[in-house]
């Protein structure tokens, strides 16, 4: 998420709770932690103390705590919205969700699908069929980072 986004969905969340919207300091405190500036850098920026910054710094944190039902601190604000984007995202879409072009569904739908769908059903669409991986097959991460410069995938 960008900064733009990071406001427009916290402001929406606040004010789907609370029905009031962040304001301006609290918007301005909001996205300089999203972009790792200090208090006193985000104080400077808003034409204010740092003292002023933090005060309202502390009440968004205790407001965003309360709104998404678990602490909310600078350090961990980018994984806690990102995780309640996520959250909201497959919440919105059933039980499939979306990761850039990749549909990631529970193995229990999978299996679902692959039982429902018999190789003899005909059907009038003439579009090609979608292709399903199963990402179980898939190699580890870690096992792929660990290769050295020069070293290529078909050497292994």
């Amino acid at each position: 998420m960008d900064v733009k986004e990071v406001l427009r969905f916290a402001d929406d969340l606040v004010f789907a709770k609370t029905g009031e919207h962040l304001e301006d300091l609290q918007e301005a405190i909001l996205g300089g932690v999203w972009e790792g500036q200090k208090y006193s850098q985000i104080a400077e920026a808003s034409h204010c103390s740092e003292g002023h910054v933090r005060n309202v710094a502390s009440k968004l944190w205790k407001r965003l705590s309360n709104v998404l039902d678990e602490e909310v601190t600078p350090s961990n604000l980018r994984s806690t919205l990102e995780r309640r984007q996520l959250f909201i995202i497959s919440s919105n879409s059933g039980n499939d969700f979306f990761i850039g072009n990749v549909n990631v569904c529970k193995d229990s739908q999978f299996s679902e699908y692959q039982q429902t769908r018999s190789p003899s059903t005909s059907t009038s669409n003439t579009s090609p069929p979608q292709t399903r991986l199963d990402l179980a097959d898939a190699p580890h991460i870690s096992s792929l980072s660990d290769s050295h410069e020069g070293d290529s995938f078909a050497s292994r």
